[in-house]
């Protein structure tokens, strides 16, 4: 086992990793931290108002490492994205791994990460595949690049330094593999409250062409009933069931949370100037589309003619909306 404090010029590595009510799992995964061939170089650990042992597990695990580890409760509970904003901001290292507290890290992780942020200097974020297994850890046959339906042209354009127009139709990310360089909070901070954290960390940097997947596996991605976000398993039961979650949805709701994020993705762009020109129109049009879907008529023939329309005469709804985009618009969910 070997640290980066044996190698000078490397990159320094920390984890920033949010718990809560975690107890459950949070040992194992406590466990493959420290299992690394490349240890952390520090840990700062954010658990939110956990009730269930987790606090104090963390205390007595933290109180027997030699590395330095920051541990911090918060009171009242903040919620991921505000857990996570903090915890990042704990870390003075180059890179910043982030980290659930229900997985299991592969021993590799770190070294894979570290090696290919130094291979490649521009890379602001990197994330990988990972297995999805049960809660007992049961291997479901399935990775996370499969669960998402990664299509060969999305893996294209993200290879090719193009991933904005990727991430404008859809998150790819998930931030249980991610690790971003530390400058990009420069941009980031503070997160967007209607982000996620890790999906307003990656469009950030893929704005910035500084965007890259990795297909290896770096984690066990465990999927169980207490999963804040899992990832669901590829079938027909998937399909239905997010059906259903669409339409039990309030009217406009989500085509109006959209548009905010759009909004919210083009001040903070506007307040760095970072992405290429190459981008401008892109971004431009995302907006104009996402302003088009969160004003659509409330009479049904009207609205569905309106997306008829748009859907048969101009690419927006490909470009900017993943499937069932049309459907869903005519609906009006």
């Amino acid at each position: 086992m070997s640290t980066s404090e044996s190698l000078p010029s490397a990159l320094t590595c920390g984890i920033a990793m949010c718990t809560c009510n975690g107890v459950t799992y949070l040992r194992r995964q406590l466990d493959s931290l420290l299992s690394q061939e490349y240890l952390p170089d520090q840990i700062a650990i954010f658990d939110d108002a956990s009730d269930d042992g987790s606090w104090e597990l963390l205390q007595d695990w933290a109180a027997k490492q030699s590395i330095p580890i920051k541990l911090h409760q918060n009171r009242p509970r903040l919620g991921v994205v505000k857990n996570f904003e903090a915890a990042v901001q704990a870390l003075q290292t180059d890179l910043i791994f982030l980290c659930d507290q229900d997985d299991v890290w592969l021993p590799e992780k770190i070294k894979i990460l570290r090696d290919l942020f130094a291979a490649n200097p521009s890379v602001a974020l990197i994330h990988t595949n990972a297995r999805l297994v049960g809660a007992d850890e049961t291997d479901l046959n399935v990775s996370l690049f499969e669960a998402l339906g990664l299509t060969a042209q999305e893996r294209a354009q993200v290879a090719a330094g193009d991933a904005l127009p990727v991430l404008c139709r859809r998150n790819i990310v998930t931030g249980a593999t991610a690790a971003f360089r530390r400058e990009l909070l420069h941009v980031a901070l503070p997160f967007s409250p209607n982000w996620l954290h890790d999906e307003w960390l990656a469009i950030l940097a893929s704005a910035q062409s500084g965007f890259l997947l990795h297909d290896g596996n770096t984690i066990l991605y465990r999927q169980h009933a207490g999963n804040v976000i899992g990832m669901a398993v590829p079938g027909i039961a998937c399909t239905l069931s997010r059906l259903e979650s669409v339409l039990a949805l309030p009217r406009r709701k989500f085509q109006r949370m959209r548009l905010q994020r759009v909004d919210d993705l083009l001040q903070r762009l506007g307040q760095h100037e970072i992405y290429p020109a190459s981008y401008a129109q892109t971004l431009t049009e995302w907006h104009q589309f996402s302003e088009f879907r969160a004003t659509l008529p409330e009479n049904f023939v009207i609205r569905m003619f309106v997306v008829l329309k748009n859907s048969l005469f101009s690419n927006q709804y490909q470009r900017f909306s993943r499937g069932g985009g049309v459907l869903r618009d005519i609906l009006n969910r």
